[in-house]
């Protein structure tokens, strides 16, 4: 008997993630990207949100050079990802961030897709880690220094790990934030940084032993920013991910009230994510009418998701999206919204190659009559 796992996620605001895929020839819309100022040593267009920090790294300047009104290590120079400039941002708790912010070099399209990165890496002197780090585009420039403008304008990309942000690359101190998003339209002005509401979400202390007040800081290098293509569901589909019409061959299950549960906490979810051997589990998530956008909740969800996922290799994943008709444009929305659902999960490091998608021609009720609507995607995480 396979086992169903219900969990009802009401999704309603563009939140996507991608895998590490652009194109080769595509044209950064970010200026001054990498902080190098074209040769004038110059953080400008960028703006600085509260007292970000720009650097220069040089073996002859001292700390004192750097920072003439206090010793704070953080400042003391190191090497820039690529060239010689980097920047840095320090999170504090009650809602003291900083933020980067530039304006595009050119209104982002609606329809458009587009993928975001950025380079960062923890200073060794701070004594937490930050749980998250991302990227707004708003058609103005949000002033996140007001704690109801950061609870409003709200990040497209953000990548979290409950861990604290780091590099597990002994080779590559430097950590890749990327995603994708698909424009409203009218975007110009990008910003980076910490986007948390509060500190339980912000901070990961280094170790039981990081006493004093919660600090984290992060050098950054490196932004990019390029349009990829119109919003196509299948546009990172390869070799590698099959995209199978055929049914999955799964138990009908008669799904009464009691098997409709709460979103669980990450204790629950590692818990009952994990099949038997041989076994599967199968969860699933609604979606609004005419939607198949993402939002913090299902983050939040997938992020215990791909935790189970990273500490268990050999699971294999199989999405499968419904539809309410056979019409062409249910079709696509229910493609979308599996492809969303695998952007995400591929997006924070699971192999494409683990992954499954199907489209079945039939509603969801073929598969599961007691539902209401077929406004779904299921997960079904395998233990082979």
């Amino acid at each position: 008997m396979r086992l169903i796992f219900v969990i009802i996620l009401i999704l309603n605001i563009n939140f996507l993630l991608a895998q590490d895929f652009y194109p080769e020839e595509c044209e950064n819309l970010v200026p001054n990207a990498s902080f190098e100022g074209n040769g004038k040593t110059t953080l400008k267009p960028w703006k600085k949100l509260n007292t970000a920090d720009y650097f220069v790294y040089s073996t002859s300047k001292k700390i004192q050079d750097v920072n003439k009104i206090k010793f704070d290590k953080n400042y003391i120079l190191r090497p820039a990802r690529t060239g010689n400039a980097y920047a840095g941002l320090r999170f504090w708790p009650k809602n003291y961030n900083e933020f980067l912010q530039v304006k595009l070099n050119k209104t982002l399209e609606k329809g458009k897709i587009y993928y975001f990165e950025v380079y960062i890496t923890p200073s060794k002197y701070s004594n937490c880690y930050a749980k998250s780090f991302g990227a707004s585009f708003y058609p103005n420039a949000p002033n996140y220094l007001s704690p109801l403008v950061l609870e409003t304008y709200r990040p497209q990309i953000e990548v979290r790990d409950e861990k604290g942000l780091k590099s597990d690359d002994p080779e590559n101190e430097w950590l890749k934030i990327s995603g994708t998003f698909t424009a409203m339209g009218n975007e110009l002005f990008l910003t980076i940084g910490n986007f948390d509401l509060n500190n339980r979400d912000k901070f990961k202390r280094k170790s039981i032993f990081s006493f004093g007040k919660r600090e984290a800081y992060y050098y950054v290098d490196d932004v990019l920013l390029c349009e990829i293509g119109i919003d196509s569901t299948l546009y990172f589909l390869s070799l590698n991910t099959t995209l199978d019409s055929q049914l999955f061959d799964i138990d009908e299950i008669d799904i009464s009230a009691k098997d409709i549960i709460k979103t669980p906490n990450r204790e629950d979810t590692l818990v009952q994510l994990i099949p038997d051997e041989g076994g599967s589990k199968t969860f699933f998530i609604y979606f609004e009418p005419n939607s198949y956008k993402l939002n913090d909740t299902i983050y939040r969800f997938f992020s215990y998701v791909v935790e189970v996922l990273r500490e268990n290799p050999s699971l294999k994943i199989l999405i499968k999206g419904y539809q309410e008709t056979n019409e062409s444009d249910d079709i696509k929305l229910a493609e979308k919204r599996a492809m969303n659902i695998f952007y995400l999960l591929n997006g924070n490091g699971i192999s494409q190659s683990r992954f499954t998608i199907q489209l079945p021609k039939q509603s969801c009720k073929s598969d599961f009559g007691a539902l209401l609507h077929c406004r779904l995607v299921t997960i079904t995480i395998i233990n082979e």
